[in-house]
């Protein structure tokens, strides 16, 4: 990302958002009715599970892949090495919930922030979420968009105001930094569109 160059990844063919390996070593990609995963350092790409319109993949520090498989879908996840799909989130009816995008996944391997759109506007926006989906999701800011989370930083990039995750051991607990404009982090930018954001390209990312 300090360069800016970008490569082609040998073999892979019409892929959508892609997103990274813990360490960097693969991506996961959609593609051709799959979710994908390629070693950068050469191999072919080895198809992980089916979907039918990827919205949105993360890999977990655990191994778990998480992912939305269809439009209006919802919040999945799937061994790295492939084998059963299991539902993480489900829409709540009764607050007008109709999609479940973007997980990003979270230091630990055991959490995960995701965007939830709604017909109810007040219950559009980012949550967090536990991979075994053992607990209920719940809101740490309210958006229209997705959100992206930078370790260095500790903050959540949103539409003009950031919302940093509390270090304490109680679930789901959160604080709210002061109204400021969010950190400048390198390599990110913030996509106009409304619920999703902009397609990636791949490039050498540093540690």
């Amino acid at each position: 990302l300090t360069t800016g160059e970008t490569h082609a990844v040998p073999g892979v063919v019409d892929a959508s958002y892609p997103f990274w390996s813990p360490d960097s070593k693969k991506i996961g990609y959609f593609g051709s009715s799959k979710l994908y995963t390629i070693t950068l350092a050469g191999g072919l790409p080895e198809a992980i599970a089916d979907i039918q319109q990827g919205r949105g993949g993360a890999w977990t520090d655990a191994g778990v892949i998480l992912f939305t498989p269809i439009g209006g879908g919802t919040i999945h996840r799937v061994s790295e090495r492939g084998g059963e799909v299991k539902t993480v989130t489900t829409n709540d009816a009764s607050r007008g919930e109709n999609a479940h995008y973007w997980p990003v996944a979270l230091p630990g391997g055991r959490k995960f922030l995701f965007f939830i759109r709604s017909t109810t506007p007040e219950n559009n926006g980012i949550y967090l979420g536990t991979v075994d989906g053992s607990a209920k999701p719940v809101r740490v800011l309210t958006s229209l968009s997705s959100g992206l989370y930078s370790a260095p930083h500790g903050g959540l990039p949103g539409r003009g105001r950031c919302r940093r995750l509390d270090q304490t051991p109680t679930p789901f607990q959160a604080s709210l930094v002061p109204p400021s404009p969010c950190p400048a982090i390198p390599g990110l930018q913030q996509t106009p569109a409304p619920l999703s954001p902009t397609p990636l390209r791949s490039a050498a990312r540093d540690h």
